[in-house]
């Protein structure tokens, strides 16, 4: 009984470590962007459409997790592209409007201070998105303090690129982050 059980264990920790690490081999993200250094990447489901790719900032305080996501695909049976183009717009704007609420509902006095339209270019393409900022209080590298967050949402094709970057309240970082954002590739 006792080496079933061991087995058993056994069996169910390879189980988690396969599907925890079932990135695809042609998935390469860059360990270093600027100054952040790649720390895990988390897949959500079986087939890693829906991951997270954590970075922090080498020598400062700065968390940053990008989540590559499949969103809604919009089904057209001659459709003009303007009810095409609507559609990805709501299907962006659903999105966008989730994830705010999600920061809101899920984050201690948590404010929304500011949102916008944000735009990054990489190798030619413009991609249009928006960024939301946040303050709220949390446990940040072991003490509870007053923390700055940024959300910043793109859809490109079939998929979501959101970008969470938390840091202290009182810390600048604006430029590091810029730097992220615009350096890592969307693909």
């Amino acid at each position: 009984m006792k080496y079933l059980l061991l087995f058993s264990v056994f069996l169910l920790t390879g189980c988690i470590h396969q599907t925890t690490n079932n990135i695809p081999p042609k998935e390469n993200f860059p360990q270093m962007v600027q100054n952040f250094k790649l720390m895990n990447i988390t897949p959500y489901n079986e087939q890693a459409t829906d991951i997270g790719i954590a970075y922090n900032h080498i020598s400062r305080p700065i968390a940053l997790t990008v989540y590559r996501y499949p969103a809604a695909k919009v089904y057209s049976f001659g459709s003009p592209s303007n009810v095409i183009n609507e559609a990805k717009k709501r299907i962006f704007q659903d999105g966008y409007t989730r994830n705010i609420k999600t920061i809101l509902t899920h984050h201690l006095h948590s404010k929304l201070i500011k949102e916008e339209d944000y735009s990054i270019v990489q190798n030619g393409v413009t991609y249009q998105g928006k960024r939301a900022l946040f303050t709220y209080e949390e446990i940040f590298a072991g003490i509870k303090k007053r923390l700055k967050s940024t959300l910043y949402l793109f859809m490109v094709n079939d998929r979501f690129y959101k970008y969470r970057i938390t840091y202290p309240l009182q810390m600048h970082a604006d430029k590091e982050t810029e730097e992220f954002i615009q350096t890592f590739p969307i693909k």
